[in-house]
């Protein structure tokens, strides 16, 4: 599931869907969850798309709220995709004032990215601290499903219109996989097909505190890999051990383990390691992005694997010297799937 909260205070959360129609509901009252109302095609609230997978909501720094997600649509002319439909990234943010979505892409389906040939998988999005908006992406050649992806591909936008390249080169919509490159900053590494590069199909994106992006990528069994933009070109990759990349507006990194968070308060040089309240592995962690940007602090859920328990914990840090384990201001059981 995915959940955000828009300009007027509503709660939206799209959950339970891989390549399903949208199960979409909106709270009834603002920040109030007694009541939903499930959003069906006829409601001027709908998103679009039919076959809908991986909806990821964040809000901007003005609370505006964005999703950014996969759609399965029929392929809008020929390419070396073997099937009749290919998957495509789409975008799009909450209008609360007149109450529907406005798609940020172009074409038949309102991607801002769609191939014929390549599938687009797993976008994810981040704000800087001038609310520019960050997306990262990769892609599947020839099937839209499969283990392995390549390309890890990036783009930013100020205006929710106009998409750029990392070297500031435009984008036309929807981008295609031959538009980023590596001369133009639009691909994070340029990897063929045949090399397997990133597997299992993970991606992470985060923003330093020059505003600039930095992406997190799995290429080989557990091992990760990350690579930063300089304002000038992609760094060469650099060793990661976790699986998330989390980044706070003053600098302090986090590291995400199945039972402990690892803190670096030094651009990584050093880290100390804090266990989790509970004891057990944890899995399907997700951080609150929002929580994080308004207050330099990590709030973030995870599922204990042994009874399906999920626990909300808080780390915060008081200033760059003086840190304080998590605690836990509420726990839930239920049965999650990480978004």
């Amino acid at each position: 599931p995915s959940l955000g909260i828009d300009g007027q205070g509503h709660i939206h959360i799209v959950y339970d869907m891989h390549d399903d129609p949208w199960n979409y509901a909106i709270s009834d009252s603002p920040e109030n969850i007694s009541s939903f109302t499930k959003i069906t095609s006829s409601d001027s609230r709908m998103l679009r798309g039919k076959l809908i997978t991986y909806p990821f909501m964040v809000r901007d720094n003005t609370g505006k709220l964005f999703i950014s997600y996969r759609g399965y649509v029929d392929k809008t002319g020929p390419g070396d995709i073997t099937t009749r439909r290919t998957t495509n990234g789409m975008l799009a943010w909450y209008d609360s004032r007149n109450k529907k979505w406005v798609s940020m892409g172009s074409g038949p389906n309102s991607a801002f990215a769609e191939d014929n040939s390549y599938g687009v998988y797993k976008p994810r999005i981040r704000f800087d601290r001038n609310n520019r908006l960050h997306i990262a992406w990769v892609w599947r050649w020839k099937v839209p499903y499969g283990s392995h992806t390549m390309q890890p591909s990036y783009a930013w936008t100020e205006d929710n219109e106009s998409f750029y390249t990392a070297k500031g080169s435009r984008y036309t919509l929807p981008i295609t996989h031959t538009q980023p490159t590596s001369s133009n900053g639009g691909l994070v590494k340029d990897v063929s097909w045949t090399q397997y590069w990133v597997t299992s199909n993970e991606l992470r994106l985060a923003i330093n505190t020059q505003n600039l992006p930095q992406v997190l990528y799995r290429y080989s069994g557990n091992t990760y890999q990350k690579q930063s933009f300089n304002n000038v070109s992609w760094n060469e990759q650099v060793e990661w051990d976790s699986n998330r990349l989390i980044i706070s507006p003053n600098g302090t990194l986090f590291k995400l383990f199945n039972s402990t968070l690892r803190v670096s308060t030094d651009s990584g040089k050093t880290w100390r390691s804090f266990n989790y309240p509970e004891s057990g592995s944890f899995e399907y962690i997700i951080y609150d992005d929002w929580h994080l940007r308004s207050t330099g602090n990590l709030r973030f859920q995870a599922k204990r694997t042994s009874d399906h328990l999920l626990k909300v914990w808080t780390f915060s840090i008081s200033n760059v010297t003086d840190t304080s384990p998590p605690t836990a201001p509420k726990n839930v059981n239920v049965t999650s799937n990480d978004n």
